[in-house]
């Protein structure tokens, strides 16, 4: 073996110690007795002279990939995919004109979004096989914790055949839908909904306030699609577990899910409660409408800049030095946060100024004269915006309990009467800004908030 080639000069400069060098000589077979020969008493000695004898220069470690990579057309996608299901509710409005069945559709609400929290977190913590079988598992107990009680209410309640059937179809199509997202198969859901909506879309036009039993059957076709592309996705199974320990840790989420779900459904149960936002009650409803339409189609946006803060912050944390250590990187991760908050800010109030507009020109709808309600959507999307970031940091327990301290904030104000709902909702909803921006600031500004 030649000690003076190439290779072993290459060998030397890049060894992390001796131990690397002993081993790459005696693969090639060099001894004790070579060593000796050389004027060293073994193989040890020898490469530990070689290793002080050579210019250190080790090779360069390529960054390992980044966990964070936006993918727009899907982030995209993705947002309309959350948008889609409102024509079944336009398609729907018929079935869902008497009290009994607004709360009860604002039940299956309360307790799908929780449960769809929880399966989506089983599932982003389980990898391959073991993520379809915390899917399917997570899925159908949910399933069969929340369903049965929205149909024992609706029966209560004397909802109405169609009511009960519309809320217990939207707890499935929450839980299966979620199951789909999850395992990114955005285009095959995409297929499945196209049935509803198309008949959706017809019904609004030709059906004059009605829902035809063709309308009906569309949507029932694109539920069991959903359902049967959720199952065929998590057919493949290696455990079936779920574990407690899994299940404690996606109660923040659960809590969120549910916090946030009432939320958003705030004003709709003051309206039914006879409290509604402002005087103009139909101004109020329609204004409500077009700003959770505008926050469900604004998702794909958050999806996109909440994966796009995460990977400049993990970029600067590859530039530390660079950005002055500590200090430097805390400020520009301030700066990023501030610059994420103000792009989804821009998207969300052009969405909510485009649908407005086109309710307004359409059919004639008095939108802008609910100005509050309007304001008050865009500071809620806006702090759920800040809470998707600081969830997607670790700090999922502020962020429920957020929400949940702003639901009692609400609900405190509103029934003693200090101000109208409307206005009630942009205090609150800004106080519940302003905190969740502010504790954001002081902890996304550590690099240990973006391991």
């Amino acid at each position: 073996m030649n000690l003076d080639g190439p290779d072993i000069a290459v060998l030397c400069a890049e060894a992390v110690d001796e131990l690397e060098i002993v081993a790459a000589l005696e693969a090639a077979g060099f001894t004790d007795d070579h060593a000796r020969e050389r004027g060293h008493g073994d193989v040890f000695t020898l490469a530990r002279t070689m290793l002080g004898e050579s210019v250190r220069r080790p090779a360069a470690v390529p960054p390992p990939p980044a966990p964070w990579r936006p993918e727009p057309l899907r982030h995209l996608l993705r947002g309309a995919l959350f948008g889609l299901p409102g024509v079944c509710y336009a398609t729907a409005a018929p079935v869902l004109g008497r009290a009994p069945a607004g709360y009860l559709l604002v039940l299956s609400l309360l307790l799908a979004w929780p449960a769809a929290q929880v399966v989506a977190y089983l599932g982003y913590v389980r990898t391959d096989g073991a993520r379809a079988a915390a899917l399917r598992t997570g899925g159908v107990v949910a399933a069969g914790c929340i369903v049965p009680p929205v149909i024992a209410a609706g029966l209560l309640l004397h909802a109405g055949f169609g009511a009960i059937a519309l809320a217990a179809g939207q707890c499935g199509y929450l839980l299966a839908a979620t199951v789909v997202l999850v395992c990114a198969a955005e285009v095959r859901l995409l297929a499945a909904l196209a049935p509803g909506v198309l008949a959706g879309v017809a019904c609004l036009l030709f059906a004059h306030g009605s829902v035809p039993w063709w309308g009906a059957g569309a949507w029932g076709v694109s539920l069991a699609a959903v359902f049967v592309l959720a199952f065929t996705l998590t057919r493949f199974r290696t455990s079936s577990g779920v574990y407690w320990a899994e299940l404690r840790a996606a109660v923040p989420q659960a809590g969120f899910g549910l916090a946030a779900g009432a939320l958003l459904t705030f004003e709709p149960v003051c309206a039914l409660l006879g409290r509604p936002a402002i005087a103009d009650v139909r101004a109020a409803g329609t204004a409500t409408t077009v700003a959770v339409l505008a926050l469900s189609l604004s998702m794909g946006a958050a999806e996109w800049l909440v994966v796009g803060y995460r990977a400049r912050a993990a970029g600067r944390l590859r530039r530390a030095r660079e950005l002055r250590g500590p200090r430097g990187f805390g400020w520009r991760a301030r700066l990023g946060l501030l610059g994420a908050v103000g792009r989804y800010v821009f998207v969300l109030a052009a969405l909510i100024a485009g649908i407005s507009w086109a309710a307004v020109f359409s059919g004639g709808h008095r939108v802008f004269e609910a100005a509050p309600v309007l304001a008050g959507h865009l500071l809620l999307g806006t702090a759920f915006f800040v809470a998707l970031i600081l969830q997607s940091c670790g700090q999922s327990v502020v962020a429920a309990w957020g929400a949940a301290a702003a639901l009692a904030a609400e609900a405190v104000l509103v029934a003693t009467g200090v101000a109208s709902p409307a206005v009630v909702r942009c205090l609150v909803a800004g106080t519940l800004l302003a905190g969740l921006l502010g504790h954001g600031l002081v902890v996304l500004s550590r690099a240990t908030a973006h391991r």
